[in-house]
């Protein structure tokens, strides 16, 4: 069931995540948040899905490659660096 809320909580996150991002590499720092914006799209995707009444999709290759990104960004990234 959709939920407004949710949407805007997740696009809220999404927006502070990027300015994070922003900032960090303004600053010549590792952006450590762009990897959890990674793993917030899957989530903006079926939030949308919802919202057009279609039925949730399912974790495609797209949406796994978003979270193992993410995951590998936060934390192999850093080693490599």
């Amino acid at each position: 069931m959709y939920d407004p809320w949710r949407s805007r909580t997740i696009v809220l996150l999404m927006v502070l995540l990027g300015a994070l991002s922003i900032s960090a590499v303004l600053h010549q720092h590792f952006p450590l948040s762009f990897g959890a914006e990674l793993c917030l799209m899957p989530c903006l995707l079926h939030e949308q899905d919802l919202k057009r009444r279609a039925r949730p999709r399912k974790l495609g290759s797209f949406e796994w490659s978003c979270f193992v990104g993410g995951v590998l960004w936060v934390f192999v990234s850093p080693l490599l660096g």
